[in-house]
């Protein structure tokens, strides 16, 4: 009788061992039951930004070769370096300066100084592809104030300090320009289709940002019956274009803009393939250009019965 009461307690025993799953190397996921979150990926873009600390409410480190990080759908993100914050923002895929100042222009002030220094802090310099900052940043940083004007906030010690202090083989003479950095951080935003405003549009001084960045295709010149190729780069103020087909170039300055067209007259052309006459872009819907260049000295002279080239026009 003894014995089958003893068998008994040891069915029990493990009848309620196996129910609770025994614990030991299971506690882990145990502490996770329910937990469904997902863990997201972003990254923190002036160009892709190496080595810069940020923290979530459930996450801390430091931002992969990429410039990526890691959150839980609904945190918000904080940047650093050493001491330095960038402001909070709610985390989400890609991160640019705008974000991180709610602002739209990419003249603010904070972008603007966020940006430069950023990229004044670069430990590869050379390389445009993405920004490292070194650790020696991290020991030298402290908080800055980021909404002074640009020819202010350089002048900041804690500025001077941080930037010769930073890490890279060679200190650098001084921050990056404003222009200089607003340049490559609307080449980020172009080639990744990120909008933004310019407050230079507003006054006609720039070329509107959905038009910036890298283009080629080929259309048939009208006269030679010939197909040529072509190449050009849009900026700000400008653009170059060089003529694929015959090898030379120019560089196009602006004479009207507006929102999905420019005019552009020619200057300081290379060679005789590329007309020195107006040139008009013009955005489409799909998100081409059509390239019409017209054989008038005079871009306010043009009109479709002097058509010599069209081309179309992808991003590259």
């Amino acid at each position: 009788m003894l014995h089958i009461r003893n068998l008994i307690a040891l069915v029990l025993v493990a009848f309620l061992v196996a129910c609770t799953g025994g614990g030991g190397g299971n506690g882990d996921n145990n502490d996770n039951d329910g937990n469904d979150d997902v863990v997201n990926v972003g990254i923190l873009l002036n160009s892709p930004v190496k080595n810069i600390g940020y923290r979530t409410n459930s996450k801390q480190g430091y931002t992969n070769a990429s410039g990526e990080f890691t959150y839980l759908e609904g945190e918000s993100v904080t940047f650093y370096i050493g001491d330095l914050e960038l402001p909070e923002v709610v985390a989400k895929p890609v991160i640019t300066p705008l974000d991180l100042t709610g602002a739209n222009d990419i003249r603010d002030n904070r972008v603007v100084n966020i940006s430069r220094l950023l990229q004044t802090l670069d430990a590869e310099p050379d390389n445009m592809s993405r920004i490292v900052i070194h650790d020696q940043a991290h020991r030298s940083a402290t908080q800055v104030d980021f909404s002074l004007s640009p020819s202010h906030f350089e002048n900041l010690a804690a500025v001077q300090v941080l930037i010769f202090n930073a890490g890279q083989a060679t200190p650098p003479a001084g921050m990056v320009t404003p222009q200089q950095s607003i340049d490559r951080l609307m080449a980020s935003l172009d080639q990744r289709g990120i909008p933004y405003t310019d407050s230079h549009e507003d006054r006609g001084l720039a070329i509107a940002s959905r038009f910036r960045g890298n283009w080629v295709g080929s259309g048939i010149n009208r006269f030679t019956g010939g197909t040529e190729s072509f190449a050009i780069t849009v900026k700000p103020d400008r653009v170059l274009g060089r003529n694929l087909t015959g090898d030379c170039g120019a560089d196009f300055s602006i004479f009207k803009s507006s929102e999905y067209e420019v005019i552009l007259q020619g200057a300081n052309v290379t060679g005789p393939c590329w007309p020195d006459p107006p040139v008009r872009l013009t955005y489409r819907s799909d998100n081409s250009l059509l390239m019409t260049v017209y054989l008038t000295g005079r871009a306010e002279f043009i009109d479709s019965s002097m058509v010599g080239i069209t081309a179309e026009l992808t991003r590259k």
